[in-house]
């Protein structure tokens, strides 16, 4: 996770699985004083319980209200940058989603609220 400056807040400590599927979830408190983040990773998709979860004090500046997200890869490259997919993303101003489920063969729900 970055501050509105692009400084690094914090990383993950483990690893993510090689070759398989994860989740990570997250919120941003938007505030340029008063901003706070967390990430969950979840490196069982279907679990409920986080493998691992970082959470920032409350002291973050993220730049003020949040009107604009972007997913994929950073603007710097990285040695680290993928191959990597994506799937199933959502964003929530209620809470976390949770892992995403399949209603019927070939379809997948709508997990924006």
């Amino acid at each position: 996770m970055l501050n509105a400056a692009g400084a690094r807040i914090f990383t993950f400590t483990g690893t993510v699985p090689l070759n398989a599927w994860f989740r990570i979830e997250g919120f941003v408190t938007g505030n340029a004083s008063t901003g706070q983040v967390e990430l969950k990773q979840f490196n069982d998709p279907a679990s409920a319980t986080a493998t691992e979860t970082q959470t920032s004090a409350a002291s973050v500046n993220t730049g003020g209200t949040m009107d604009t997200y972007e997913f994929g890869m950073p603007v710097t490259p990285s040695a680290n940058n993928g191959p990597f997919w994506m799937d199933n993303i959502g964003l929530s101003s209620t809470g976390y989603l949770g892992p995403a489920t399949v209603t019927s063969p070939g379809v997948m729900p709508a997990i924006i609220p």
